[in-house]
Order: structure tokens, then C-alpha cells, then sequence
């Protein structure tokens, strides 16, 4: 087993230092004991959508399997889409330090740096360069800037889904004449158009149906760096593992996760399983499941502890990475999309943030009584 799959299989840096996110995510009174709770306040509202990672679903998938859980989303007009997806600030800062960061973003930032050192060096512009120039393009790509040039802007800033996004809603002559001048880069843009994956699949069909020209990437991965250096130093780590897990496919959890997935994809709607996915009972058994292990059965080794409080960094850092986005859209809405395992950690951070209203999963999906399903 690679050190890779050992850490993925244990289930970032453009955000505030870990000391203040605590202090900000935690601060000192609740937010329903500050300000006024009258419903006066216009307060930023957040849905965290868990999902599962649809790449998985392979030759089962099918565009439909959405269509329900996309007009729910659709209903509640989002002004920003969020992913699971790293930020360039993000990379740049692992990359400057290598190490076990090397390998980190060799599984998790090749998406947006391939194409990113293409387009830079076509513009022949720093990722610096492009990066602060990817706020004057959020008021348009026509308003000076060929759209030709704005796809590679975002791409040179690491910005790979707006870049896909803008491509996609271009006229068909603006996409020819893209595809005749950078054909590399649009073969990967129509692999990921053909995707299952959920940035294409969700946040992408979701901002262009509601009109949004820009999706966020907020990931963080900045603790597999410690984690990889802990579990090399450590070989006892992976017997860990396997103590811990076993074979976790016949796990309950597991078992009852793939049996809804199933159910619903011969009904023809996903709908449903999101609503259980995002259910806080399916969150809590997922914690049950993943995290509570971590500690309850914790050895001399003290790694359990370790791994969750790595997990939490990831978690802190995503959020502080949300803060930063939503700090754009005061008083909007915005939706992330996200791994389900992340949606109760980012529930329970922002649900002490005086400036957030957390919308829970029924309140914008419905109920499994709801059209009988």
C-alpha cells in the first residue's frame, strides 16, 4: 500500500493561521447570542451539499439521476457555487515548500496546474500575474478581454473550473476558434465536460443554469503533508489500519450507503439518497464510522489522535477558505459542494459565525415524505 492510499484510506494554504481560525470559528459567545435574532439581520446564507464522489457511479451514472436534486438547488437562486476543488494560493504555497507536498499535489493539483503552465506560458505571465488579474474578469470577459484570453487567465491563475465554465457557455464560433488555437487544452476541457464528477456534474450545470460566471475552489490539503511524514516515520501506523478498519466495505455504514445509492439509481432519481446522505443522523453515523475509532481505539501510538486532529486542520483551513469567498457575497447565498464526510465539520464551524445562517439539507431538498419518495 502506498503512503498515498494509506492516507486516503485514514481518511491547505490560502487561509488565516490555524490559532485563528479557532478563534474566529470558536469565538467567545454563540452566534444566535450576539446581534439581533429578530430575523431583522440579512445574514449570508450557506448550504453545504454533502455528496458522494460521483466519479464512483462509473457506467451507472446518468445526467437525469440529477435533475431533481438540481431544481431543489435551483430553487434557492444561489449567487456562489463552492467545490472541494484547491485554490491556487493554495498550491503555490505547498509547492514553494516540496517535500511530502510534492507528492500531495502530484494526486491533487494536476487538474489546474497542467493547463495552468500551458496558458502561462502562452500569455507568458506568472501565476502571480494572472492571479491578480482574475478579479478585474469577474465583470465580464467582453469588456476588453477576448474571451480567448479570459479562459487563459484562469487558467494560468489555476482557476480550472471557471475556465471550463467560461469555455462551455461560449458562443460555438468563440469554442472553434479556442479548439483551433489550443486544442490540448480543449481535449481536457471535453473530458471534463463528459465527467461524473460533481464539479462538472453539479456545480457546473448548477452555476450556468442560475447565470453564475465563477466557481470557488476552497479545499485544503495542507495536513497530508504531516500525515505522510507521520506515517513514514511510523511503519506501525499502517497495522493501525488495519486493526482499526479491517475490511470496511461490510462495515453497516458502508452497506446501507451503497444500498440507498443503488435503490435510488434504479428509481431513476438521486434526489432521495441526497437527502439522506445530508441527513444529521447519516452524518453522525458517518462520524461513528470514520472518526470515532480514531480515538476510541487509540494505541500507545497515539496516531489516532493525530489523524483526527490533522483531519480538523483540513476542515478549519476549508472553512476559513469559505469565509474568504462568502466575504464577497455579504447578505447572498452560496452553495459548496462537497465530500459528506466534510458537511457536519463545516456545519458545526459556521453555525457559530455571527454572520452566517447554516440551511440545513431539508430545508432546500425537502423531505423523503415529500412526492412520495
Amino acid at each position: 500500500m502506498t503512503r498515498y492510499a494509506q492516507a486516503r484510506m485514514a481518511k491547505g494554504f490560502y487561509a488565516l493561521p490555524l490559532v485563528l481560525c479557532i478563534a474566529f470559528f470558536g469565538a467567545i459567545a454563540p452566534a444566535d447570542s450576539l446581534g439581533d435574532d429578530s430575523g431583522q439581520v440579512e445574514r449570508t446564507r450557506l448550504l453545504v451539499l454533502g455528496t458522494p464522489h460521483l466519479s464512483g457511479l462509473k457506467d451507472n451514472f446518468r445526467p437525469e439521476l440529477l435533475d431533481g436534486l438540481i431544481d431543489r438547488l435551483l430553487e434557492l437562486k444561489p449567487d456562489a457555487i463552492l467545490v472541494e476543488a484547491l485554490p491556487g494560493p493554495s498550491i503555490v504555497s505547498m509547492e514553494s515548500q516540496g517535500g511530502s507536498f510534492d507528492e500531495v499535489l502530484e494526486q491533487y493539483s494536476q487538474r489546474m496546474t497542467i493547463p495552468g503552465r500551458r496558458a502561462q506560458e502562452i500569455l507568458d505571465l506568472s501565476w502571480a500575474d494572472a492571479y491578480g488579474r482574475v478579479k478585474d474578469l469577474d465583470r465580464g470577459c467582453d469588456e476588453g478581454v477576448s474571451r480567448e484570453t479570459c479562459i487563459l487567465i484562469y487558467l494560468a491563475a489555476y482557476e480550472y473550473d471557471t475556465a471550463l465554465l467560461t469555455f462551455a457557455a461560449a458562443p460555438e464560433p468563440d469554442r472553434a476558434a479556442f479548439r483551433e488555437h489550443h486544442a490540448d487544452i480543449a481535449e481536457r476541457f471535453d473530458k471534463s465536460l463528459q465527467s461524473n464528477n460533481e464539479y462538472y456534474t453539479i456545480a457546473h450545470r448548477l452555476a450556468r443554469a442560475s447565470g453564475i460566471a465563477r466557481i470557488h475552489p476552497v479545499d485544503a490539503h495542507r495536513e497530508k503533508g504531516p500525515l505522510l511524514d507521520i506515517m513514514a516515520a511510523d511503519p506501525a501506523t499502517e497495522a493501525f489500519f488495519e486493526r482499526v478498519f479491517g475490511d470496511f466495505s461490510e462495515h453497516p455504514f458502508i452497506v446501507e450507503m451503497k444500498a440507498r445509492e443503488k435503490d435510488s439509481i434504479e428509481k431513476g432519481d438521486l434526489l432521495p439518497f441526497y437527502r439522506w446522505l445530508n441527513d444529521p443522523a447519516t452524518s453522525q453515523a458517518d462520524f461513528d464510522f470514520q472518526w470515532a475509532p480514531m480515538l476510541d481505539e487509540d494505541d500507545e501510538t497515539h496516531f489516532g489522535k493525530a489523524r483526527l486532529a490533522l483531519w480538523e486542520q483540513r476542515n478549519l483551513l476549508m472553512a476559513a477558505n469559505i469565509a474568504r469567498v462568502l466575504a464577497e457575497y455579504p447578505g447572498k447565498t452560496a452553495v459548496y459542494i462537497v465530500g459528506s464526510s466534510h458537511k457536519s465539520f463545516m456545519d458545526a464551524y459556521f453555525n457559530t459565525a455571527h454572520w452566517v445562517e447554516v440551511l440545513s439539507a431539508e430545508q432546500v431538498l425537502g423531505t423523503t415524505d415529500d412526492n412520495g419518495s
